[in-house]
């Protein structure tokens, strides 16, 4: 028998995640000639001191809880069954310190940004937890981006996020209080400071969003026939 072809069928499949301890072990050693001289090599570094926790499984638990939007208390109750018992506090103190590893990280990205000529910026409602009225309250989070694809410009894409508990002026002042170039945005008046050639680094040339302006055309259209 010869092959003269061969039939393929695909089909969807899963690998379910796999949760395991890993063990450091560090044997002691101690000199038969001198019983006081013992020696161990030191503890690797980790990414929380003294934690039970890799940096694999924290950046899992980044990835799910910002990613995919899924709430620690929820999170805590998936690992349940695999007999892992963790409380929603010690998953909120783990993201505090990768908040804390990535912080260095996050303000460089966001200084190379707004050395850019060339930005876009915009701001969106957040909800966050407000302990003790039993609700939330509407923070805003701050995009600031540059891309040049469109148009095949040399810059590679890229984005940062600024958390703030409102949406005022003030806000827009801090974060481009250095910036002097281009700056795209839809028509919130927030931005309008920016244009006063006196502040620091100079005037901010705005360049409005044309989705936004287009709506008020089509709110003329849709009222006039």
């Amino acid at each position: 028998m010869h092959k003269i072809g061969e039939t393929v069928k695909e089909t969807l499949d899963v690998v379910p995640a796999q949760y395991r301890v890993k063990r450091i072990i560090r044997p002691r050693y101690g000199c038969q000639a001198c019983e006081s001289a013992v020696v161990q090599v030191p503890a690797p570094a980790q990414a929380i001191d003294g934690g039970m926790v890799t940096e694999a499984f924290l950046a899992f638990i980044a990835v799910m809880k910002y990613a995919y939007h899924m709430p620690l208390y929820r999170l805590a109750q998936m690992l349940a069954p695999q007999d892992i018992a963790l409380d929603r506090a010690t998953l909120a103190f783990w993201m505090g310190r990768v908040a804390w590893w990535l912080k260095p990280l996050h303000e460089l990205l966001l200084a190379t940004i707004l050395s850019y000529p060339k930005l876009f910026a915009d701001e969106t409602p957040l909800p966050m937890l407000d302990p003790g009225r039993g609700k939330t309250k509407k923070c805003q989070l701050w995009a600031i981006a540059m891309d040049d694809r469109p148009w095949g410009g040399p810059a590679p894409p890229a984005v940062a996020y600024v958390f703030a508990e409102d949406r005022k002026a003030q806000r827009a002042k801090e974060l481009f209080k250095r910036f002097s170039g281009i700056l795209q945005v839809d028509g919130y008046a927030g931005y309008n400071h920016l244009i006063d050639p006196h502040r620091e680094g100079g005037a901010v040339t705005i360049a409005f969003c044309f989705a936004h302006a287009r709506r008020k055309f089509y709110d003329v259209h849709v009222a006039t026939n």
